[in-house]
């Protein structure tokens, strides 16, 4: 046996397992795991007087929060802070800002919030999703002009065949879609849409099939005629923004939502597609999804930034879901064969499931449902 000391890392999610096994106090273990688990968070719009007392509660725990230099001469309106710490400090440093003047007691719950909130299940009729692996979303366009697959399964024979095949293949969830979002689309009338949807779900219907539906629509009407028929998750891309209409509904019905970003970014992509989420998801009461919204209004260097910071939107509270599949995105940056746009696809999905997004929205389940079975091998 070798008995040279050494040093190595360990993997944030080995944690616990190490400090088993080095043979720490059982009593204790719960508490010794938030002491050695780090994170970093960015705290957005402080005014100099809250970032000040933020500093220095830090600083009175042994770390630190990095702010603007111009706080401290209050040459700056506002500030953001950067502050790493164990599990316990966020905790403590909550504690301390609790009583302080200010914004500081919203903000101490905030933290408290994030470190804390564990994601509730939704339930359906067939499938209860607790979140704790990441869920597929099969995509099934029922229209003629789709940027990927627009056409061939615009006839019910051949849409009903493709839902099948979705099944088979592993889906979760299978989203239904009769108006093209691609660049330059046409916006699709209600009624047009309705009458395209309409045929499908009666025979899905009759299918007494087990998975979970979601139609993809931008109409309210839509989306009443979807959930009469037994639709449990409307699927909201919106057009320039967020649907109030449709988040009117929503709460009024209790139907599951995926609110999606869909505006155009001026500054940090992450910041402000985390912002107008962040404020759009106090307005909902319905469980929820958050969609970040890769393909709409961003650019190519956007949609690959926030694909590598999906996993910062856990802190918002709800199942984020990402839509990269087959986008144009990837086909503009490397000249990809259909074949080779899904198995990029799929190396995209490995790189979100293992950030945490809870649901991935692709063309080719089955790939994605064996890369999923593979990774769920190397998790602990």
């Amino acid at each position: 046996m070798n008995e040279e000391i050494f040093v190595k890392f360990v993997e944030p999610q080995y944690i616990e397992k190490e400090i088993v096994a080095v043979g720490f106090d059982n009593t204790y273990r719960a508490h010794a795991v938030e002491k050695n688990r780090y994170k970093t968070i960015k705290i957005k719009n402080l005014k100099p007087q809250e970032a000040t007392i933020l500093k220095q509660a830090a600083l009175a725990l042994g770390f630190d929060a990095a702010v603007n230099r111009g706080v401290l001469d209050c040459t700056v309106e506002s500030s953001d802070a950067i502050i790493s710490g164990s599990f316990v400090q966020f905790k403590r440093l909550s504690q301390s800002i609790m009583r302080q003047p200010f914004r500081l007691k919203q903000l101490s719950k905030l933290i408290i919030d994030a470190f804390s909130s564990q994601l509730k299940p939704f339930v359906f009729k067939n499938k209860t999703f607790d979140w704790t692996s990441p869920y597929l979303m099969g995509i099934l366009n029922i229209t003629p002009d789709s940027f990927s697959d627009g056409g061939k399964f615009f006839e019910l024979e051949n849409a009903i065949q493709q839902f099948k095949n979705l099944v088979d293949s592993g889906a979760d969830i299978i989203d239904i879609g009769a108006e093209s979002t691609r660049p330059n689309h046409k916006i699709l009338p209600y009624d047009e849409e309705i009458r395209r949807l309409r045929p499908i779900l009666k025979e899905i219907k009759n299918l007494d099939c087990k998975v979970t539906l979601s139609v993809d629509t931008r109409n309210v009407k839509t989306a009443q005629m979807a959930v009469d028929m037994g639709v449990e998750i409307i699927n909201d891309v919106g057009f320039d923004g967020f649907n109030y209409k449709m988040i009117d509904f929503v709460n009024a019905n209790n139907v599951a939502y995926i609110v999606m970003h869909n505006n155009q970014v001026q500054g940090s992509v992450s910041d402000v597609v985390y912002g107008e989420l962040f404020e759009v998801l106090q307005k909902i009461n319905a469980p929820v999804i958050a969609d970040i919204g890769i393909g709409f209004g961003k650019n190519i260097e956007q949609n690959y930034e926030l694909i590598s910071r999906a996993g910062e939107f856990r802190s918002l509270g709800v199942p984020i879901l990402v839509g990269h599949s087959r986008k144009s995105f990837l086909s503009k940056k490397f000249n990809f064969t259909p074949v080779q746009l899904d198995e990029a696809s799929v190396v995209i999905s490995s790189k979100l499931a293992d950030l945490g997004v809870n649901v991935l929205r692709v063309h080719d389940v089955r790939k994605n449902r064996l890369m999923l079975d593979v990774l769920g091998e190397l998790k602990v």
